[in-house]
């Protein structure tokens, strides 16, 4: 199995920064349907490679590292608001 492609990118808002990365086969805007990829604690969005690889020739795909796991940061404070 070869490895993805994945293109990095981050959404920043307040006090949180998540890490996500996407892979395409075409344009991120065509009309294929997206495939989220969470993974679980301790790991980051590569331990869905295997996953990935079977929908990567029909859907784009996006893999978010949760906090504290990659480059997804919390910054102190209280928890967070629903708001947040």
């Amino acid at each position: 199995m070869a490895t993805l492609s994945w293109k990095q990118g981050f959404v920043t808002e307040g006090r949180c920064q998540l890490e996500y990365f996407t892979h395409s086969q075409v344009s991120e805007t065509s009309d294929r349907e997206w495939v989220l990829f969470l993974h679980g604690y301790g790991q980051d969005y590569k331990a869905m490679e295997s996953l990935a690889d079977l929908y990567k020739n029909r859907n784009n795909l996006l893999g978010i590292n949760i906090f504290f796991h990659g480059e997804s940061t919390l910054e102190d404070g209280p928890p967070l608001e629903p708001e947040e």
